[in-house]
């Protein structure tokens, strides 16, 4: 059976997850859970595989300042802009190359596509660790419209 992206659960094990990346592994361990059930600030979403969680996303509604914005998109927003922020993503290391980390990224830009039927969001957006995400690009955030 192909692995499923779905929300976390309350009793989901988080403890065995290792992505090599101590600051994301405390994060999952920790605090997605309360942040997700007790404080409503995110809600994250896993990806099971041989019967533990393979990778997680962590995503929550973020505005940005029009400073921040490319200046084609300035014009656009007059104001500041509502967009989905994609927190935190990681795969554990037992699970690299099997498209984990992909299949959540899929799910959290389909996610922010819909939002601006329900939620008024009009992008994407996130930033990545650099020595740990190649890149094309020289900046550190990313901005995806629609």
């Amino acid at each position: 059976m192909e692995p499923r992206v779905r929300s976390l659960r309350r009793d989901d094990d988080r403890s065995t997850f290792r992505s090599g990346d101590a600051s994301l592994d405390a994060f999952f361990a920790q605090y997605a859970g309360q942040h997700q059930f007790k404080a409503c600030a995110s809600v994250t979403y896993v990806v099971e595989g041989d019967g533990r969680i393979a990778g997680y996303a962590t995503v929550t509604a973020a505005c940005i300042d029009i400073v921040d914005l490319p200046l084609e998109d300035r014009l656009r927003y007059p104001y500041p802009a509502p967009v989905l922020s994609l927190a935190r993503l990681a795969t554990d290391e037992r699970d690299r190359g099997r498209g984990i980390g992909s299949r959540l990224l899929t799910h959290v830009f389909v996610l922010a596509a819909r939002w601006p039927t329900s939620l008024a969001a009009s992008a994407l957006w996130w930033t990545r660790k650099l020595e740990r995400c190649p890149s094309t690009k020289n900046s550190a955030s990313s901005l995806a419209r629609w």
